[in-house]
């Protein structure tokens, strides 16, 4: 099953070019799901992170998903970002571990534009969105 959607990171302290310790909060939104057995879905995650502008990295993200017929899907997996020319790529890859899809495999890949790349620099990035796309195998 594939689906494309939306997500938006906030951060509890704006990225600048300094690398500090901040609050990822993340809304998810799955829509436009073809070839399985739900058509929509939502998640919310909160992590916490080195962070900056300028800092790629990887962490390890777990999300519970809940689907528009009313069943959840809890994913781990291995999340590595890359900053380059004001986007971050964000690419997770893991496992579903409970729920719908369970022992499924998944890859789910977002690309986020700065709104303003100068704001780096100055009172900094504490929003950024951009289109996702998630595929689940096996």
């Amino acid at each position: 099953m594939t689906c494309a959607g939306q997500s938006t990171q906030t951060y509890s302290s704006p990225l600048t070019l300094r690398t500090q310790m901040t609050e990822i909060d993340a809304d998810v939104t799955y829509s436009s799901c073809v070839g399985g057995p739900v058509t929509a879905g939502t998640a919310a995650v909160a992590s916490t992170a080195q962070a900056s502008c300028l800092l790629s990295g990887s962490s390890t993200v777990t999300q519970q998903t809940s689907w528009n017929s009313g069943a959840t899907s809890t994913t781990t997996g291995d999340t590595i970002a890359t900053r380059t020319l004001g986007q971050t790529i964000v690419v997770t890859r893991g496992t579903v571990t409970a729920g719908l899809f369970a022992d499924a495999q998944f890859t789910q890949t977002v690309i986020f534009v700065h709104p303003d790349p100068l704001a780096c620099s100055t009172t900094g990035v504490g929003t950024v969105s951009g289109p996702l796309t998630i595929t689940f195998t096996g």
